[in-house]
């Protein structure tokens, strides 16, 4: 499947659309993100630009595109080449390009006619970007500095306007505009303007300022009115003086478009045209942060996203529920589940979020979880989900649908110490058949699904008071469950083979009494491949080599090693640990992510300066054996990287350009969208082996037009082959080769 633009990809099933984003970006950044995805809300709604046919909506997640005669979406964000962080500010320039700036990200600008991203500029990286404004071949730049011009056509920065007037110098700028040939900012004092002919605008004194409005918005211009959205209400420039605007009570948003002004309260939108009177649009469908309009309709943009007056309802984008995935799980059809909430104190509650081929669906209270406070989710292995809950037990989707719940009064749950009727259930796990479940304070729980049987080792059984507190449980898969103390490093049972029977149990503990390389007691998270145990903690992450035997129920750290930020880390603080059977262990951080080969060796750090990391601070990771997917949790939304080959086809989605391929000094030709470690095999007419080349893990090939032996080959057909290494070829095609010499 190739993917060649945002028509093309909008046609797809929302949730599929929001895991692609293979939109083309910088012809850098393509090959490099090939294998990326973002899954970022497109919410709240900073920032709209309404033009023929749709809108454009600047968003803390990027900015979302809704074509009106499609009905179609198209998602952009930085990894198709938008300013990194949130999106304050659109323009549309005279030709159609679209500019988007972002709080200390820079800026970029986006060209429709070629569905793709010019480089990203940088120059305005350092300073908060909060307002655009295309003037014929100008850009004014609102900052937190004043404003800057920038020439679009050479992308130069041809002057600064530090200070406004009698305003002090390097006053912030929130807005701008354009109005009968003036150019007018909004900024925390007030407002200020000059005329855009005048002969020097970089001196103060050409400017004329206005403090009564109070910080200043938003500024809208149209039909020959200029208003102003201050802390002390409208205002309206009448012969060059402001004047308070009689308008609706408690306006919060001004907007413009389609030649009227508009203006939005908390639960009504309001349109003004010319001198005459504000007219009542319609209920406003949630509270507004931004209004545009255009041919007809008016468009909302609010804290749950893009909504539209005037028009048919828009359809659901298929955004994430959620910007935070504190935990997930897979199941076998490729389903993903995510809890988004740590505890009770953070985030909002919503339950567990369940994304399919077909979009997200939240399980709430409402749905029949015990509560929308649920920190932990696990798939077992006939389908079931389990969510781990503060307060309230587990909840139990059986494969067939609905919620059940498991808590102190029909199992081995417990409550915390202060509250028995509290039972909070922060991690689960599943290993051959049996779900384990931590129960705060309280101590390890182990159901059986197929029975309904439970039992709980108590803290005191695992040589921890009651009270003390455990942050993660993991299987060995030899017999061990390890658990991540948050005070006391690492504790492992053996139940000695009889999980629900305490007589044979054995607990040992690992910290830095018993190993003084262990310089934290306080574990994170944990990973383990039943010889090699993987510990995370806030001072780096360590690397154990272990031998258990449960006859001698003997112990050993046969290696210990250490990796700190010196060592590679982006951030010693370690936040979660997957392994993805393929060689690799993935160490997430609150600095970015780690890629480490299982023989210890680090392999590489992704962060989103170096990489398409969707945000820096990972909270959670997870292998996806469907898709071949490790999925990324983070603050600033879910991302995914493609670390190997799914279950489906392994060259969907492969592109090969250009072909032909017209040999010669550093030409080259490329194959991209690749899973990590494709083979491709490059064969003449007559059958003989030209090159062999390995995708990495950006998913992309490159080759010049040589062969094994460093030798530039004939003109001619070539044929490929792709595949993994090690696995017979699943995909073959031609490739036409002109040589230049």
């Amino acid at each position: 499947m190739s993917l060649k633009g945002p028509h093309i990809l909008s046609s797809l099933p929302p949730a599929v659309l929001a895991g692609l984003l293979l939109l083309p970006g910088p012809a850098d950044s393509q090959a490099a993100c090939g294998n990326w995805s973002a899954l970022t809300p497109m919410r709240p709604v900073n920032a709209l630009v309404a033009g023929s046919g749709g809108v454009w909506a600047a968003t803390d997640g990027g900015v979302l595109h809704f074509d009106r005669e499609t009905g179609r979406y198209a998602r952009f964000t930085r990894l198709q080449g938008l300013p990194e962080g949130r999106i304050t500010a659109i323009a549309a320039d005279p030709a159609g390009d679209l500019w988007f700036a972002s709080d200390f990200g820079g800026i970029s600008r986006y060209r429709p006619a070629g569905s793709r991203f010019d480089p990203l500029l940088t120059i305005f990286a350092d300073l908060g970007v909060r307002a655009l404004l295309q003037v014929r071949d100008r850009m004014y730049v609102g900052s937190d500095a004043g404003i800057s011009v920038l020439l679009t056509d050479v992308l130069r920065v041809q002057e600064n306007y530090w200070q406004l007037g009698d305003f002090p110098r390097n006053t912030g700028v929130t807005a701008l505009v354009e109005h009968s040939g003036l150019l007018v900012a909004g900024t925390p004092e007030g407002v200020a303007w000059v005329d855009l002919a005048a002969e020097n605008l970089q001196n103060p004194d050409s400017w004329l300022t206005e403090g009564r409005t109070g910080a200043v918005a938003a500024l809208a211009s149209a039909a020959g009115d200029l208003l102003a959205l201050g802390e002390a209400g409208l205002w309206r420039l009448e012969e060059g003086v402001w004047q308070p605007e009689s308008a609706p009570v408690d306006v919060r948003v001004l907007g413009g478009g389609g030649g009227a002004l508009l203006a939005a309260t908390r639960s009504i939108v309001y349109e003004r045209r010319g001198a005459g009177e504000w007219t009542e649009l319609g209920a406003a469908p949630a509270v507004p942060l931004a209004v545009a309009g255009g041919e007809g309709e008016t468009w909302v943009g609010t804290r749950s996203g893009l909504r539209s007056l005037g028009g048919p309802p828009l359809p659901d984008p298929g955004d994430p529920p959620a910007t935070s995935f504190h935990d997930l799980a897979s199941t076998p059809e490729g389903d993903l589940w995510a809890a988004v909430v740590p505890n009770d104190r953070e985030g909002i509650p919503i339950g567990v979020a369940h994304m399919t081929s077909s979009g997200w669906r939240v399980h709430g209270v409402g749905s029949g979880l015990p509560s929308d406070v649920a920190v932990a989710v696990e798939v077992t292995e006939d389908g079931g989900v389990w969510a781990g809950t503060w307060g309230n037990g587990i909840g139990v989707r059986g494969p067939g649908g609905g919620w059940g719940r498991l808590d102190q009064t029909n199992s081995a749950l417990r409550g915390v110490v202060a509250s028995p009727s509290f039972v909070v259930v922060n991690d689960l796990t599943v290993d051959d058949g049996l779900v384990w479940a931590l129960n705060l304070q309280a101590g390890l729980a182990v159901f059986d699904p197929r029975t309904g049987a439970s039992h709980l080792h108590h803290l005191e059984s695992l040589g921890l008071t009651r009270g003390r507190e455990l942050n993660e449980v993991v299987a060995d898969g030899r017999g061990l469950v390890l658990m991540a103390a948050v005070l006391d490093g690492v504790l492992l049972l053996d139940d000695g083979g009889t999980p629900f029977d305490p007589a044979d149990d054995h607990a040992i503990s690992l910290d830095s009494g018993t190993e003084p390389r262990m310089t934290s007691d306080e574990v994170r998270t944990l990973a383990s491949t039943g010889e090699v145990l993987y510990i995370g903690t806030p001072e780096g992450l360590f690397r154990a080599r272990y031998r258990y035997d449960r006859a001698s129920r003997d112990f050993e750290i046969v290696s210990w090693r250490a990796y700190r930020r010196d060592h590679g880390l982006a951030s010693p603080v370690i936040t979660d640990i997957e392994l993805d059977g393929r060689g690799s262990v993935w160490v997430g951080t609150e600095g970015g992510l780690t890629q480490l080969h299982d023989s210890g060796r680090l392999v590489e750090t992704y962060t989103a300066e170096n990489s398409c990391l969707v945000d820096d601070h990972v909270l959670s990771l997870r292998f996806d054996e469907t898709s071949g997917q490790l999925w990324i949790g983070t603050r600033g939304g879910l991302g995914g990287l493609r670390v190997a080959a799914g279950r489906g086809d392994l060259d969907e989605g492969v592109r090969i350009y250009p072909n032909p391929f017209v040999s010669g000094a550093g030409a080259r030709v490329t194959f991209e969208g690749l899973p990590p470690g494709a083979r491709i095999r490059l064969f003449s007419a007559d059958g003989r082996l030209v090159s062999t080349l390995e995708s990495d893990l950006g998913g992309a090939v490159v080759w010049d037009g040589r062969n094994d032996g460093g030798s530039a080959v004939a003109s001619g057909v070539y044929y490929y082959t792709l595949g993994l290494s090690g696995a017979e070829a699943s995909a073959r095609g031609k490739l036409a080769v002109i040589r230049d010499d």
